[in-house]
């Protein structure tokens, strides 16, 4: 429940883009609206759990590991257990939780706010600093950040949990992007819908002369103009951008499938 309720939906995203004058500029858009589509967009993930519950819930393998230090750090602090002594040393366990938890903050403080370098840890960019194919390559910001060192922020390194997620499952999330990295590489190096003109990962949408993609200025009521479109610019997107959403439509088809093909029993 503390993990369902500590993040926003994915609606939320949309609507900064309904309320910006640069996107849509629609002023309809109310507080009891966003509410409203916000749970509706939440909860239909519970409803889906519900319909899918012999697959999603039932099975032994919708178990997976990432609740579990949860659930030891809620038992470690709630359940009453008998303080031992372990070589002569002892310490509560509210204690060692306050040690920890200010390590962790004084850590979290220098590469996030201190010395934020630390977090894009580009020090390969810095051998040619005017070489673009490392930038592009290397470069932990808008470059792919193929890179073997590339931070110190723990954030970062721990945005796939490798201390809790299953090996197989985190060597798949890293061959999958060392595969979608070389797919980029050739889209962009290929110039594939003009990708070699833009950043090459960029979640922007671009204009043909490189500026940020207005979508105020297509747009009349509302609605699509095709005068100003033709007039304006096509929108355009990195490569890095192409592949993202593009792996994005596979994963959807291939998770339903693949649940079809090998969890449905007669």
């Amino acid at each position: 429940m503390v993990n369902v309720a500590s993040g926003s939906s994915n609606f939320m995203n949309y609507v900064v883009s309904q309320k910006l004058p640069v996107y849509y500029d629609e002023s309809w858009v109310s507080v009891g609206y966003i509410i409203i589509v916000n749970l509706s967009s939440t909860v239909i993930g519970f409803g889906w759990a519900g319909i899918l519950r012999r697959w999603v819930i039932y099975s032994k393998k919708s178990l997976w590991p990432n609740i579990l230090p949860t659930l030891a750090l809620n038992r470690a602090l709630l359940v009453p257990e008998m303080q031992t002594r372990a070589n002569g040393w002892s310490m509560s366990r509210y204690k060692f939780f306050f040690v920890c938890f200010g390590g962790m903050f004084l850590y979290f403080f220098l590469p996030d706010f201190l010395f934020t370098a630390l977090s894009d840890f580009n020090w390969m960019t810095g051998i040619a600093p005017k070489n673009l194919v490392l930038a592009i390559i290397t470069g932990s910001f808008l470059g792919l950040g193929i890179n073997p060192v590339t931070t110190f922020d723990w954030a970062v390194i721990n945005y796939f949990n490798p201390l809790v997620i299953p090996m197989f499952s985190t060597l798949n999330n890293y061959i999958g992007m060392l595969c979608g990295g070389v797919v980029v590489i050739a889209l962009y190096w290929t110039n594939y819908r003009w990708g070699s003109y833009l950043p090459i990962n960029s979640n922007q949408l671009w204009t043909n002369h490189g500026t940020q993609f207005n979508v105020s200025k297509v747009l009349t009521n509302a609605l699509l103009d095709e005068n100003k479109y033709l007039s304006y610019s096509p929108p355009y997107m990195s490569s890095g951008n192409l592949v993202y959403l593009g792996g994005f439509f596979m994963m959807y088809t291939m998770t339903c499938s693949y649940i079809l093909l090998t969890e449905w029993k007669v």
